[in-house]
């Protein structure tokens, strides 16, 4: 920008900050990354205006980004909801729509079978903040029925839990919370699309942790909660008050995963459902937990409802404890790491890893929710098929 443009005189070191942004002539192919905090408003009335909208996408990014705001339009889109919300993380995504849409001294229902830090968080930290939370087995809804009878605000469950992979009955846990005017939260995170279409079931809010399947690639850290425009909006007040906002460039990267999602998931199913086959008839494994086989306990509910098994398998195997670290270090191919969902293959032991928290929170709810001690979680990548049973064959020989 010349400095004659200026009714003051302007010196370069000012002329390099006055540059304007550039922007693009034609539509990029590739949503921008705007990795800006602020925006220059036009006029003052623009700026008291942005000041009391709700969620406007340029003002600044704690309130709002046209990058984040690209990625909440496909999450809305892939879920059918009218809108969506990005976190900074799963439980970002979780911790904040529980507590907006929930008063303290309101009472919670919530699944026994859940991730262990969400575990956590209900049981130690939301009954300190003057919440009622009360534990109920998913598989049961009649357990559930008599809770919202009781009178309860929400009910939070996981569409498949971590890491047992047991399949409620996730319609009518969503019915049951309708007909008592409970607000119904799951998380889908083992169900990404082209496993479960979670507009099917009937929930008020569908979270989502995007480090998992739908970024995909291991890169990048995000949460998502999908809903109506009415509960986004008690949401995103929360969410700005917290600071729980979402980074640009994470949200760039979690978009630019998102689009290979159905192509990730459908070879994840494949590999997956092949492996389950491969370790069920294993000498070595004395249980197999995987939607797609006969032995699921609710495997006929999983051919109705799930289009997919999912990239993750639980099992468990025979021998002495020192098993558990020998099987974990044995793979070449496979890496001992927690989390799921992505592109490359890890396995971890639930118990001591993922869900090692859940034993010293929720008292005798904690026993319904901690996981067995042989109980190991794998999550199958886009490695060759043949060369992961071929890695856990070698692996599995190894044990006493």
């Amino acid at each position: 920008m010349a400095a004659g443009s200026y009714e003051v005189l302007v010196k370069s070191s000012s002329r390099l900050l006055l540059t304007k942004p550039v922007a693009a002539e034609n539509v990029p192919v590739v949503q921008p990354i705007y990795q800006t905090t602020l925006f220059r408003m036009p006029s003052y009335d623009a700026a008291v205006g942005s000041e009391h909208a709700t969620r406007p996408s340029s003002y600044y990014t704690r309130w709002g980004n046209p990058t984040v705001s690209f990625l909440e339009k496909q999450l809305a889109s892939l879920a059918e909801t009218e809108t969506a919300i990005g976190f900074p993380s799963g439980m970002s995504a979780i911790t904040t729509a529980l507590l907006a849409l929930n008063d303290p001294g309101d009472t919670l229902a919530v699944s026994t079978r859940i991730y262990g830090d969400s575990f956590r968080f209900c049981a130690e930290e939301m009954r300190r903040f003057g919440y009622e939370v009360r534990f109920f087995v998913p598989e049961e809804t009649e357990q559930l029925e008599e809770l919202l009878r009781r009178g309860c605000r929400s009910v939070y469950f996981e569409t498949l839990s971590n890491p047992e992979l047991i399949l409620p009955d996730c319609k009518q846990i969503c019915r049951l919370a309708s007909r008592y005017g409970a607000t119904s939260i799951c998380d889908a995170t083992f169900t990404p699309p082209g496993v479960l279409e979670t507009s099917t079931l009937g929930a008020d809010v569908v979270v989502h942790s995007l480090t998992k399947y739908l970024s995909g690639h291991f890169a990048v850290h995000g949460g998502a909660a999908m809903c109506s425009d009415a509960l986004a909006e008690k949401i995103w007040r929360k969410q700005t008050l917290y600071g729980s906002c979402m980074d640009p460039h994470a949200a760039w990267l979690v978009s630019e995963g998102l689009k290979t999602i159905h192509v990730r998931v459908a070879q994840q199913n494949a590999s997956a459902a092949r492996i389950a086959e491969f370790l069920e008839t294993h000498p070595r494994v004395t249980s197999v937990r995987y939607p797609r086989l006969r032995s699921h306990p609710q495997h006929d509910r999983a051919r109705e409802l799930l289009d997919g098994g999912g990239g993750v398998i639980s099992f468990s195997v025979a021998g002495p404890a020192s098993n558990i670290a020998r099987l974990l270090e044995a793979p070449q191919l496979i890496g001992l790491s927690v989390s799921l969902g992505g592109i490359y293959s890890v396995i971890e032991h639930a118990q001591s890893m993922s869900h090692s928290m859940v034993q010293d929170a929720g008292g005798e709810a904690s026993q319904g929710s901690r996981p067995a001690d042989d109980l190991f979680r794998l999550s199958v990548g886009l490695e060759d098929v043949d060369d992961l049973i071929a890695d856990l064959a070698q692996a599995l020989a190894k044990l006493s």
